[in-house]
């Protein structure tokens, strides 16, 4: 669960400007969810974007980040963690006549 839907949007703007895919890693907590028994969910709080080249097709993450320690020191005093990653993997579909907005969904290239 996103705390606000907005800073997936913002995530996606670098997409929607460059055509370029991008990684973010989610930074968050975990909380008891009484949805299902047992449940429980995480809470994004954050989208962190670390350094990457980016293309068309494919994500390279470069390696190391000048900033993780300071990321990481700043999460824990926020009580937050790091929870997974997010990535785009879209390409616009140019063969779409009306120009309607539509994708291609495409898969693979992420290079960690």
């Amino acid at each position: 669960m996103f705390e606000n839907g907005n800073m997936v949007n913002r995530f996606l703007n670098y997409w929607r400007s460059s055509g370029h895919q991008r990684i973010g890693y989610l930074y968050g907590r975990y909380e008891v969810y009484d949805g299902v028994p047992l449940g429980i969910r995480a809470v994004v709080a954050a989208i962190y974007e670390p350094p990457q080249e980016t293309s068309r097709d494919s994500v390279k993450l470069t390696l190391p980040d000048p900033h993780e320690a300071l990321i990481e020191d700043l999460a824990k005093r926020l009580n937050i963690q790091r929870l997974g990653w997010i990535f785009t993997d879209l390409l616009p579909n140019e063969n779409q006549i009306d120009g309607g907005g539509t994708v291609l969904h495409y898969r693979g290239n992420v290079v960690c």
